[in-house]
């Protein structure tokens, strides 16, 4: 996304993380001053930038809790399909889940995959 519509969407949601094309990462602190973690000292942004959010994973249940869209990550699911990884209902994934891997597997992708929760 174009820096403005990273700013767009700051101003709607503060927690959000962002990071630009060479991985310097700008937030929103406390008081409200945008934060950011330029390459070799430089404190400006430009407005030609890209910028993609930096999600935080996290646990099942609070994927589970907050009835929208999730995507997970975890080793096991090298081969499972983008469809069900990124961006899907959490009864779809589960589904997948439930029918392609063994109960051992089930248990360790609920309990320790990287789970995202999609806006």
């Amino acid at each position: 996304m174009k820096t403005w519509e990273m700013i767009k969407a700051l101003t709607g949601n503060p927690k959000k993380k962002f990071k630009n094309q060479y991985g310097e990462e700008i937030r929103v602190l406390p008081d409200n001053d945008l934060f950011f973690d330029g390459v070799d000292g430089h404190n400006y942004i430009s407005i030609t930038d890209e910028w993609e959010e930096v999600k935080e994973p996290v646990d099942f249940m609070e994927a589970l809790k907050s009835c929208k869209r999730v995507s997970v990550e975890h080793p096991n699911l090298f081969d499972m399909p983008v469809i069900y990884k990124k961006n899907a209902s959490i009864a779809t994934v589960i589904n997948y889940i439930f029918e392609s891997y063994s109960d051992a597997l089930v248990r360790e992708i609920i309990l320790n995959g990287k789970w995202y929760i999609e806006d």
